[in-house]
């Protein structure tokens, strides 16, 4: 059986040659996601682009959604290119203190609330994309000097439908609402749990509403179609590096249910996927998950990313969603 370092290196030598494939018109595929986006009660944005044709359909997809870890793709392409140009190693340790730790999804702080682990740069970047770890996100931006330099990067390739301009910490206290929050070297796991309950529930339902219609941290879903065919074609870091990010989201633990959840079994393809926080009342601004899926007969590989509205929807009803898109598109383009 094909190994997963070998699979990737057949995908980024076949994205270098055009492959001509026939496919329905994308409107019929586009019609198929509002019917499926339609029958849940949502509102979706999803771009789908066969990385090898060029074929192209979307649904919303110039329109803004909040990233969620999505942002963590980005994040560890800006961290490789620095780790090009000779300014970081991926040998250099890091130690992590009680107030790199971050709420949410994050091993690192699972195991180590009050800090003192030490971990390599190459650990940090596997932490973000394998295990969508927030506190291994914040660390990488403390790393860097801030999201500035990701977003400006970002910019500087074009990719100017996608930005990066908060920490994790600071996601997490505009979207529960916190307005003064502890000075930045007390962000423990104690004080940020601590600041988010002193908000009432009103006012943390308004803060998640305003976090929905923020234009920080989003992204369009063809930006990210983008992104995700730039790598594969190493066209923001070297092949190296882009196998780096490939093989990771290969092997990614999150959410089996959302992208590859209804894909035929065996079927190749890696993803990142991401959630923004729930309100007191289960309000969620977004549920998103981004990857490439491969082909069968050796058609190519389909960049995909879906992005959920979720609102007042319940995780078992929207993971599905995102599945059956998924799944619609793998028809489509198979």
């Amino acid at each position: 059986m094909m190994t997963v370092r070998m699979h990737l290196l057949a995908m980024l030598a076949l994205c270098s040659r055009p492959l001509l494939a026939q496919h329905a018109p994308p409107n019929v595929l586009e019609r198929r996601i509002d019917s499926i986006a339609a029958a849940a009660g949502v509102e979706v944005g999803v771009s789908v682009r066969v990385l090898e044709s060029g074929a192209h359909a979307s649904v919303r997809g110039g329109e803004r959604f909040p990233m969620a870890s999505v942002f963590k793709i980005p994040l560890a392409l800006y961290v490789l290119s620095r780790v090009e140009r000779g300014e970081l190693s991926l040998d250099t340790a890091y130690t992590l203190s009680a107030s790199d730790m971050r709420l949410g999804v994050s091993t690192i702080a699972e195991h180590s609330p009050l800090g003192g682990v030490t971990l390599t740069l190459h650990q940090l970047l596997d932490s973000i994309l394998i295990q969508s770890d927030n506190s291994a996100a914040d660390a990488l931006l403390r790393i860097i000097g801030g999201p500035a330099k990701p977003n400006a990067w970002l910019a500087a390739k074009k990719m100017r439908g996608i930005r990066i301009d908060r920490s994790e910490a600071e996601l997490a206290f505009d979207s529960f609402g916190v307005t003064k929050p502890p000075p930045r070297a007390q962000w423990t796991l104690d004080s940020m749990r601590a600041a988010m309950r002193r908000v009432p529930a009103a006012a943390q339902e308004r803060a998640v509403r305003r976090f929905e219609r923020d234009p920080r941290d989003t992204s369009t879903p063809n930006a990210l179609t983008l992104l995700l065919g730039g790598i594969a074609r190493h066209r923001f870091v070297n092949a190296e590096h882009s196998e780096f990010v490939l093989h990771d989201l290969h092997v990614t633990t999150t959410r089996p249910g959302r992208l590859r959840g209804l894909l035929p079994p065996g079927t190749e393809s890696g993803h990142k996927s991401g959630t923004t926080a729930a309100s007191h009342s289960g309000y969620t601004a977004g549920v998103n998950d981004v990857g490439i899926i491969t082909l069968p007969a050796g058609k190519g590989h389909l960049a995909i990313a879906v992005f959920v509205r979720a609102r007042t929807k319940k995780m078992a009803d929207i993971e599905p969603v995102i599945a059956r898109i998924a799944r619609a598109a793998y028809d489509w383009a198979s």
